[in-house]
């Protein structure tokens, strides 16, 4: 039988720790398992609420922070620094954000050792004002943005990643995050991607 360790990325700071907390007790709640809270920041202490995850019994693992590499404001960087970051010797993670909850019990799909969970979801999409940003990155990636269009990929958390694909997977997923770098320097305080 498979292993699978549940891994939640979160920035060290107060909005993400009660996130995080709400997620842990979800989790062990509804699937009956302590899940991996991936804490990102730098050499300060964690906030109370990872510090009281800790306490409780739960598994807190500090990761340094990939919000601004490259010198872009985009902390969705920390989810594929979670994947390079955490230490898990299961078979597969889960990928999750901290604002995610369980309801019930979550059976992750089955997955081959080269595949990764991709989840559809309705809201990622590319429109007229993402246009002239997703038309730098095709053309810096070398791919036809008619190719992207004909192809949409609409995928949110939870990931279920096998551990032999996970650095491999970070490795790309931020380099791809590269791509959409502004030409210029940011001007304080920087363009921010939501």
């Amino acid at each position: 039988m498979p292993r699978f360790d549940f891994v939640v990325s979160a920035e060290n700071n107060h909005y993400m720790a009660w996130q995080a907390m709400l997620f842990h007790f979800s989790c062990v709640e509804k699937n009956g398992c302590v899940p991996i809270v991936v804490a990102h920041g730098g050499d300060e202490p964690l906030v109370a609420g990872f510090r009281r995850i800790a306490e409780k019994g739960g598994r807190v693992q500090r990761a340094r922070n990939y919000r601004f590499d490259g010198g872009l404001d985009y902390a969705p960087r920390n989810t594929a620094g979670t994947l390079q970051s955490v230490e898990s010797d299961a078979d597969y993670v889960v990928l999750c954000d901290p604002d995610l909850v369980f309801l019930r019990p979550f059976e992750p799909p089955a997955v081959a050792a080269d595949e990764v969970s991709f989840e559809r979801v309705s809201y990622l999409h590319v429109d007229q004002r993402d246009h002239e940003l997703l038309e730098r990155a095709s053309a810096r990636a070398g791919v036809d943005l008619d190719t992207l269009r004909a192809n949409p990929v609409s995928g949110g958390v939870p990931h279920v990643i096998p551990s032999g694909l996970r650095a491999e997977l970070a490795d790309e997923w931020l380099r791809c995050e590269e791509l959409f770098a502004p030409d210029e320097p940011p001007a304080e305080p920087g363009p921010q991607l939501n």
